[in-house]
């Protein structure tokens, strides 16, 4: 039984991976240059905070739509391998308990 409680596990780490994946995907996708730095979304002063000029980046971005779809995948995925997990562990406990 520790083959299914293993794959359950790398399950929830690769969801993770996914997760973080996408999360870094969508910032990039919702970010512009302002100067010389990096702002997001909701990030940026305003004309008469900041001299610095706004200019669109023109390196080529993650699609933001593609990114939300990966999230979503991820925490699928995530859900299917925490309940093969749980599954996993109420096997052995069953069969602890009929051995005992």
């Amino acid at each position: 039984m520790t083959t299914a409680i293993s794959a359950s596990l790398s399950g929830l780490q690769s969801a993770t991976q996914r997760l973080n994946d996408a999360a870094q995907n969508t910032v990039k996708s919702t970010s512009f240059t302002v100067g010389d730095q990096q702002a997001g979304a909701g990030q940026i002063n305003s004309p008469a905070q900041s001299s610095a000029p706004v200019r669109a980046s023109f390196a080529p971005l993650p699609d933001l739509q593609s990114s939300l779809v990966d999230l979503k995948l991820a925490e699928f995925s995530y859900k299917a391998s925490a309940k093969a997990l749980k599954v996993a562990l109420d096997i052995d406990k069953n069969l602890i308990d009929q051995l005992s």
